[in-house]
């Protein structure tokens, strides 16, 4: 009895064993095919929005951002920021973020005036940005001054004018959010016209890290079963059929010797 009650232990901490084993393993190659997936659909869309948008609007908008800077008139700021070029810019960005719900949370467009570029600071100007305030009334920051200091690919991407997605989730404390992002330069024929950033919200991304989770759980209970239960029967049965086999042949053996003998006698 007590020999039967380790045996019982032993099985279920092998069971147990090959159900965290696979579970680690699954989740592990699971997750790095998800992120690596997310990373390049997020990067392909920013890429895909920085073509998209209507180039001679994006011009005005970045080409008046440098006239109003340096004089910071607020008739220009104005006239920018309800001029026709910017309403059909933020129609445009909405209408993608319709239709990327699940990766684009925010589409914004950002640059650096001279003096930022030339002193190599960490700080960006949103040239087009839009989001919803608390009562869903659409906001318009032109020529906003933002710290990128904490998102190092959104300022590497600028300077060396190239697509680039960062590497992992990253936090908004300004907007109290997590999020990863994607970077892509904005050109008009050969002229640098700004650059396009496209933020994932980590809410989205979560809730498919919870299925991914819970499909790698099922798939280590199905392999746990398997290779606990199912492939040790079989082997069992296989190796008790040969038993058998074995014990056929040793008893027709002995019939042919005990037959043999009466023969003889």
């Amino acid at each position: 009895m007590f020999k039967n009650k380790w045996m019982n232990v032993l099985f279920v901490v092998y069971i147990l064993g090959i159900a965290i084993f696979s579970y680690l393993l699954i989740h592990q190659q699971q997750l790095e095919n998800y992120e690596s997936q997310i990373k390049d659909d997020l990067l392909r869309l920013t890429i895909l929005v920085s073509e998209m948008l209507d180039k001679d609007n994006i011009e005005y908008i970045y080409d008046s951002f440098f006239s109003w800077y340096e004089t910071r008139d607020e008739l220009l700021y104005e006239e920018v920021s309800s001029s026709t070029e910017m309403v059909k810019t933020l129609l445009s960005i909405n209408v993608i973020r319709s239709l990327y719900p699940d990766y684009a949370g925010w589409i914004y467009i950002y640059t650096q005036s001279e003096e930022y570029e030339r002193n190599r600071s960490d700080t960006v100007n949103l040239i087009v940005d839009t989001y919803e305030d608390f009562t869903n009334d659409i906001v318009v920051d032109f020529g906003y001054d933002y710290d990128a200091s904490e998102f190092p690919y959104m300022l590497q991407s600028m300077r060396e004018r190239r697509p680039m997605v960062e590497p992992a989730i990253g936090y908004d404390a300004e907007f109290d959010v997590y999020l990863i992002s994607a970077f892509a330069p904005i050109y008009k024929n050969a002229k640098y016209i700004g650059h396009i950033g496209v933020d994932m919200f980590v809410d989205d991304y979560n809730k498919n890290l919870l299925e991914l989770s819970m499909n790698s759980i099922l798939m280590a209970i199905s392999i746990s079963f398997i290779g606990g239960v199912v492939i040790p029967f079989l082997v069992f049965k296989f190796f008790g059929f040969i038993e058998d086999v074995e014990a056929r042949k040793k008893r027709k053996v002995k019939r042919a010797i005990r037959k043999a003998r009466k023969e003889n006698k």
